[in-house]
């Protein structure tokens, strides 16, 4: 078992697994997708927008910034079956 964390929006209204963010899709709005993205589970929101301002520049980061901040980071376990 590993415990990671997923982009998640709108957990109240729909299940867990309906509520995944497309990452690469945050510059246009916040789009739902069946494919999250695992993070390591000491990853933050800010760390995301240090790292999305160091690689694309400060005026990208602006609309990310503010799609991502309308998100928040659920933990997920991932079990392994064998």
């Amino acid at each position: 078992m590993a415990i990671f964390k997923v982009l998640t929006h709108g957990m109240v209204d729909r299940r867990p697994d309906e509520c995944f963010v497309d990452e690469n899709l945050l510059l246009k709005g916040i789009y739902h997708t069946t494919k999250p993205t695992l993070h390591h589970k000491d990853v933050t929101i800010e760390k995301m927008i240090e790292l999305y301002r160091f690689v694309c520049g400060k005026d990208k980061s602006v609309i990310f910034t503010e799609n991502i901040n309308r998100c928040q980071l659920t933990e997920f376990e991932l079990i392994l079956k064998q």
